[in-house]
């Protein structure tokens, strides 16, 4: 159908969430693209000390708060049996999730959205071990999400009427200036 309105009809397409998501530029210096390449590309996250930020190497199996991970099985930017390793990385208890689709469209999963589906399960072993002990779920990952969220929260306290501190005032209204200035 893509084809036949885009295409050779040459309509606009409907509007969703994916399309604004894709059409968002972010302006990524490129220091920080140099320094993030052996991360990934070497995965030195997952080797203790081979990463260093600020002259400190960095070791995240001393990581032992509990992490929830999500991986789409089309992503081309962040392979899911990548994100799903480097869980098995840390020590603290992980929770992985696998959705279909790509880069953004597996995070995009709708809560609640009853027509998607995702594998959900603890992160213990190898891809293949995970991939043998994952359950099926109809549904979005955010309703899993949100619940693991809330099993593991100390309680809830009110919302502040405001934004910001004495200490700490807010600034800016929404996107702020920093979205226009150049980065060098």
């Amino acid at each position: 159908m893509q084809v036949i309105h885009r295409y050779l009809l040459g309509e606009p397409p409907a509007a969703n969430e994916l399309l604004f998501w894709v059409a968002d530029q972010v302006n990524v210096a490129g220091a920080l693209q140099r320094d993030l390449r052996p991360a990934i590309l070497d995965s030195a996250l997952l080797h203790p000390g081979a990463l260093t930020v600020l002259g400190r190497p960095i070791d995240v199996s001393r990581v032992e708060v509990p992490t929830y991970g999500v991986g789409g099985t089309g992503d081309y930017l962040t392979p899911w049996q990548g994100c799903l390793r480097s869980l098995t990385a840390m020590a603290g208890p992980a929770r992985f999730a696998l959705t279909p689709g790509g880069h953004l469209s597996a995070l995009l999963a709708a809560p609640g959205a009853r027509s998607q589906h995702y594998r959900i399960g603890p992160v213990r072993g190898d891809v293949s071990e995970w991939e043998g002990e994952a359950e099926s779920r109809d549904g979005s990952w955010w309703d899993d999400w949100t619940s693991w969220l809330s099993a593991g929260s100390t309680g809830s306290r009110p919302v502040s009427g405001s934004l910001g501190s004495a200490a700490h005032p807010a600034g800016e209204p929404a996107p702020g200036t920093y979205v226009h200035r150049s980065l060098r």
